[in-house]
C-alpha cells in the first residue's frame, strides 16, 4: 500500500472515522458510525415540523402627548406583539393584556368665559 501522506491536503476534510469503520459485525450494544451523515440528516431533516413560536410583546413606548391643554385630555402608549412575533400556530400576545393603554391627562376645567 503506497503512502501518501506528504499528499495530503489540508483543506480536504478529515475521514478518519470512516477508514476506521468495522467492516465485520457489530459487537453487541455498539453502533456502526455511518460514512455519509450530512446527507443523512439533510434527508431528516425534511420532516422534522417547525415548532410553533409564541407571540411576546416589546416594551411599551413613550406616552403621547395630552390631546388638550385642559378639561380631560387623554395619553396614549402602545407595545407591538414583535419580541418574538407569533409564528406558526404559535399563542398570540393577547394573553398579556392589551397592546395599548390610555390615561387622562390635563384635567384642569378650562377657563370659561370672562
Amino acid at each position: 500500500m503506497a503512502d501518501n501522506s506528504d499528499d495530503s491536503d489540508a483543506s480536504s476534510p478529515d475521514n478518519s472515522d470512516v477508514d476506521d469503520m468495522p467492516t465485520g459485525p457489530v459487537p453487541c450494544g455498539e453502533k456502526r458510525k455511518k460514512p455519509d451523515v450530512w446527507n443523512e440528516a439533510k434527508t431528516n431533516a425534511a420532516f422534522v415540523l417547525p415548532a410553533e413560536i409564541n407571540g411576546g410583546y416589546s416594551p411599551w413606548g413613550e406616552w403621547s402627548t395630552c390631546s388638550d391643554t385642559c378639561g380631560n385630555g387623554v395619553q396614549i402608549r402602545s407595545r407591538s406583539c414583535t419580541a418574538p412575533p407569533q409564528r406558526k400556530g404559535g399563542k398570540d400576545c393577547s394573553r398579556f393584556g392589551p397592546s395599548e393603554e390610555t390615561k387622562t391627562c390635563n384635567v384642569t376645567p378650562c377657563a370659561t368665559g370672562f
